[in-house]
């Protein structure tokens, strides 16, 4: 995108990927601003699989981004009992509201998905 960012969490690597036949969207500690400039500077940009954004913070996950990108599963990675009380209620909220099925470590320990060509299998391994 070529934008400087004053905020750390804003210059996160953002990857997207094909995988198993689902498009992904690893967001690093993006925040809502990179999250604005992204969707802006790709519009069409539609996903399957989100991992969210900085474990679920306040500060990310917007109502606007997700309607823009459209997720049907996301991906939460937080530790149990963490002392930032992540993932944030008003993001697992966001998601809940617009029917997208949470995957979360702090709930359900590790996610996996395993792939072959244009197929895959999700699945947990509590801890």
């Amino acid at each position: 995108m070529g934008d400087v960012y004053t905020g750390k969490n804003d210059s996160s690597i953002v990857l997207f990927a094909k995988v198993g036949g689902l498009n992904w969207l690893f967001t690093g500690d993006l925040e809502e601003t990179g999250e604005s400039q992204l969707i802006k500077a790709y519009p069409n940009l539609k996903i399957d699989v989100l991992k969210i954004a900085h474990h679920g913070s306040k500060t990310s996950t917007t109502e606007s981004f997700l309607a823009a990108v459209k997720p049907r599963i996301a991906v939460i990675s937080a530790g149990r009992n963490n002392r930032y009380g992540h993932p944030h209620n008003d993001v697992t909220g966001r998601l809940k509201d617009i029917n997208v099925h949470v995957l979360r470590t702090d709930k359900q320990g590790a996610v996996n998905y395993v792939f072959k060509g244009n197929s895959g299998t999700f699945s947990v391994q509590h801890p």
